[in-house]
């Protein structure tokens, strides 16, 4: 993945309803966003304490290039006083910046593109296999789009890359890009949410698959006017007001494989939310997570994945982050679990109160400072993050509270857990058996 690096450019800047333009400095950066140095005010009568809003403020660069800014804040930056009167110089900070046409609030937006460069990496994380006979995972190719419904839209992404791939090679030596395409079949009738809406279920889809924050910055997308015009466009993103979502990746289909069995001692829950989620992996996520709106409320399955995703991606962060943000994200990770249990689980009470103790005895040991190296470097903090995720689906399938009890207590090996859920169906609370029946 690339980073757009900074860049600043000349031009002249005006409100769609105004003919004055004023001069300008463009500047973007991707970790201080979008702004522009005015060299007066674009907003007339502005004074030192006023700040104005814009939806669109329409510009051209020096080399001709057509601009259009969304969502913008106009401020005063100095003021100068001189023998002729009192001026003003101003500046402008905006959420998205757009290439290549001049937008409007009836603009409609119905195809995105974006590169992914060294797209081999994005294959081996999200197990997309070319073999149709691959069990596990999408099929991603330009015949075979994934589709989903978002509101009245139905968004299509698909993958096309320009050269052929083993998957067995997943060293850097091929670095061909892919193109990641999404068409949509119904464009959103307002501006922010159809350019928003889908970068957001873009973004959504890699963060859950690479298993890390994507740092998209830019954005190639095609605009089409009321007269049916289209013209390609790229746009830039302020990152610092589209903070990024904690998604996972799908290693969690190695918990629920194992727990999709249909043998009788497996909880009519977790069959059915396997066949929910295997059914509706991406489609969950870019719905829940990446901030585009769904009607009605979550249910149960849907909290369950955003639970299980952000503990995955708060493992995969932890080597980038302070020790103290680390333990705040977890802490807030850890309050939220017990607001995942589903509704239709019998004894709920019971299943609350007892994962409470053990969130309590956990969130107790990761909040001291005395040792908290020793769980969050000794346990690796996956044996951490995973065994909260275990202990939740364990107790689900009845298992014994004292196993419990040691596993958190005596640190057990939290991922060895997943392996009793796999011999659940078959010697339920039974001890282990080795292949050599010793």
């Amino acid at each position: 993945m690339t980073m757009i690096e900074p860049f600043e450019m000349q031009g002249t800047c005006w409100l769609p309803d105004q003919e004055r333009r004023v001069q300008g400095t463009l500047r973007f950066d991707p970790k201080d966003g979008i702004s522009v140095a005015l060299s007066e005010p674009l907003a007339a009568g502005s004074t030192d304490n006023q700040m104005h809003a814009s939806k669109i403020i329409h510009g051209v660069s020096s080399d001709g290039n057509k601009i259009s800014l969304l969502d913008c804040i106009e401020y005063i930056t100095n003021t100068h006083f001189r023998s002729h009167g009192i001026f003003f110089n101003a500046g402008l900070i905006a959420k998205q910046c757009v290439f290549g046409a001049h937008l409007t609030e009836s603009t409609k937006f119905n195809k995105h593109k974006f590169i992914l460069h060294n797209f081999l990496q994005f294959f081996f994380h999200t197990g997309i296999r070319t073999d149709q006979s691959h069990e596990i995972g999408y099929v991603w190719n330009s015949d075979k789009p994934v589709v989903f419904p978002v509101g009245e839209d139905e968004i299509s992404i698909k993958m096309v890359s320009h050269s052929s791939f083993l998957l067995a090679e997943h060293t850097a030596s091929i670095k061909e890009d892919a193109i990641i395409s999404i068409d949509t079949a119904s464009p959103l009738n307002n501006l922010d949410e159809a350019i928003l809406g889908s970068f957001q279920a873009l973004k959504a889809m890699l963060e859950f698959s690479l298993g890390y924050p994507v740092p998209i910055v830019q954005f190639q997308s095609v605009a089409t006017d009321t007269s049916g015009k289209s013209e390609n466009i790229e746009i830039f993103f302020s990152q610092s007001v589209y903070a990024t979502q904690k998604i996972g990746i799908p290693q969690q289909d190695m918990l629920f494989s194992m727990c999709g069995k249909t043998d009788n001692y497996i909880s009519d829950f977790v069959r059915k939310w396997y066949a929910f989620y295997s059914a509706n992996r991406f489609s969950i996520d870019v719905i829940i997570n990446s901030g585009v709106q769904s009607a009605g409320v979550k249910r149960p399955e849907q909290s369950f994945f955003f639970l299980i995703s952000s503990l995955e991606a708060l493992h995969r962060s932890s080597g980038r982050m302070k020790k103290a943000i680390l333990r705040q994200r977890l802490s807030d990770v850890l309050d939220v679990i017990p607001k995942c249990l589903p509704l239709h689980v019998h004894d709920k009470d019971i299943l609350v109160k007892n994962f409470k103790d053990y969130r309590t005895l956990l969130a107790h040991q990761i909040g001291h400072s005395e040792i908290n190296d020793n769980i969050i470097f000794k346990w690796h903090l996956t044996l951490v993050l995973w065994g909260i995720t275990v202990l939740y689906v364990l107790k689900l399938l009845d298992f014994p509270d004292e196993s419990l009890v040691d596993i958190v207590k005596y640190r057990r090996n939290m991922l060895n857990a997943l392996n009793w859920i796999g011999e659940v169906s078959s010697k339920p609370f039974g001890p282990r058996v080795k292949e050599n029946g010793s």
